[in-house]
This record gives C-alpha cells, structure tokens and sequence, in this order.
C-alpha cells in the first residue's frame, strides 16, 4: 500500500470470530457485506477500498454441501465477457404420465375407417391426423429455457428444482431451501454419475482424445467439434461408428424382414368387399 496507495484491495473470507476492525481504522477499508451469510450473522465479509464502483453484494443459495451462503459482488460498470446466452424452446411435456394418457388413448382407437380408404395416400393422411390430434391432445407443449453454458447432464426438472430452491432461499424460507438443496446436490450426483457412466467411461479404455473432450463438456470448457455417438460404439462396435451404423441399420430392416414382398400377381380388395378379419384391429 506504501508503494501503490491507488492500487485496489479486496479481501473477501469467512472471518467468523476474527476482530478485523483495523482494516477499517488503519486502511480505510470498507466492509460492504451487510447480508446474513451463515444462520443469522455476517461471517463471510468483504473489505475493500473500491466501494463505489461495485453494486451492493447479495447472497445466494449455498454451494455443495457448504453451510455458508455464497456472496456475490457485481461491478457497476458492465463488461464484455461473454458468458453465453438464454433461449426460449417449445417441447412437448411426455413424462410417464402424459405416455400412460398416450397409450390408453391410442389403443382405443378404431382403425376400420382407415381400412376402408380407397388409397395409401389417404390412409397415410388419415393415420397422420389421428396420431396428430392424439399427440396435441396428451403431449402438450411449454416453453422451456436453455442456456448455452449449461452443462450436458442438465435436465429441465433439475433446472425447475434449481429454481425452487432460489425462490425458497430469497424468501427467506431457510428450511424449506435447505431441503430443496439435499435434493439438488443428490440430483446432480446422480445425474452426472449417470452421464458418465452412459457417454464417457468407455471412452477412457478406447481413447484418451474423446474422453478427454466429453471431461471438457461437463467442466464447462469449450470443446471443438461435434458430439457423436462414440460412447455407444466404443460399447458395441469397438468403437467403429460405422460398424454402428450399419448394426443399427440391420436391426431396423430385420423388424420387416419376415414378411413377403408385394408383387403385381397379390390380389386388391375391392373397397365394397367386406375386410378380412386378419384385416381389422380390435381393442
């Protein structure tokens, strides 16, 4: 301070019992922290002699299993950093529920009017519709926020759960967001457990390269080039995505393989005749 009194100082800490009044006697610091950090005291403080270029600091939820509130101090002045950006998405809500609804309604459905249609343009456009209307009416759309720095594993009900604990911590409501936190800190082992375990484990026995760019993804750095099905290979193929792709492709024409193939000489019904019962689906 002697060589550079202009210079700016922060000293931010969990001061708990230390008696620190003589930064402000002997420096001329300011302590700006005047929100409750742990219970119903100030233990994490900030002195500083920079006061009137920051906003006043607020607290947020605590982080991980720490009993201490996490302090947050914002400049005045804004900055260019580029800390990525929120977009609004239209998805469809298909949790176990709204399936359940799916398939009670779709196996009520009866399909003799498509049986009856003259050609299989107007069955397809008939059976379009019917699918259609049922998806609009059991999966229902919502607008859902995503943000570009969010990490891989993130699921729109651990970001719901998120924002209830905010809401119960800026409310004051210190149980109820100590409850949402156990929640959230055990939803997110569970899912990055499960992320791991699913796209990245057996990357580190067939290459250090790939598990080395999934690790960057859930440490929030930024990556080159674009994800793929490499974990899904690496478990199946020996890590051969083409042999993956022609597996897939094998499996999804053999679903069909047992029937006959049409030709000129099968009969047409007439659309008069009455359907044959291998024809008609009953529920």
């Amino acid at each position: 301070m002697r060589k550079h009194p202009e210079c700016g100082v922060i000293i931010i800490g969990d001061f708990n019992q230390l008696r620190d009044n003589f930064m402000k006697t002997h420096y001329r610091f300011v302590q700006v922290v005047n929100v409750v950090t742990r219970g119903h005291a100030i233990l994490d403080k900030i002195w500083t002699n920079m006061e009137e270029v920051y906003t006043p600091p607020v607290t947020i939820s605590e982080l991980g299993s720490s009993d201490h509130n996490m302090v947050l101090l914002k400049p005045k002045a804004k900055n260019s950093v580029d800390t990525g950006c929120v977009t609004r998405l239209t998805v469809r809500c298909m949790g176990p529920k709204e399936k359940a609804t799916f398939s009670m309604a779709l196996s009520a459905i009866k399909w003799e009017p498509l049986f009856r249609l003259d050609s299989c343009a107007d069955q397809y456009s008939y059976y379009q519709m019917v699918i259609c209307n049922l998806m609009e009416i059991c999966f229902p759309t919502k607008i859902v926020t995503r943000h570009t720095a969010d990490k891989p594993w993130v699921t729109d009900w651990f970001r719901d759960l998120v924002r209830k604990r905010q809401r119960a911590h800026m409310s004051g409501d210190l149980n109820q967001a100590k409850i949402l936190r156990n929640k959230v800190n055990r939803a997110a082992s569970k899912l990055k457990y499960n992320f791991y375990q699913t796209q990245i484990a057996a990357m580190h026995e067939s290459g250090s390269h790939d598990w080395w760019k999934h690790m960057k993804t859930i440490m929030g750095l930024k990556t080159n080039g674009k994800a793929c099905m490499q974990g899904l290979a690496n478990k199946t193929t020996d890590g051969d995505c083409g042999l993956l792709a022609n597996t897939m492709n094998d499996f999804f024409v053999s679903v069909s393989d047992h029937l006959p193939r049409l030709n000129k000489s099968h009969k047409v019904f007439d659309v008069n005749e009455e359907l044959p019962d291998q024809y008609v689906i009953s529920v």
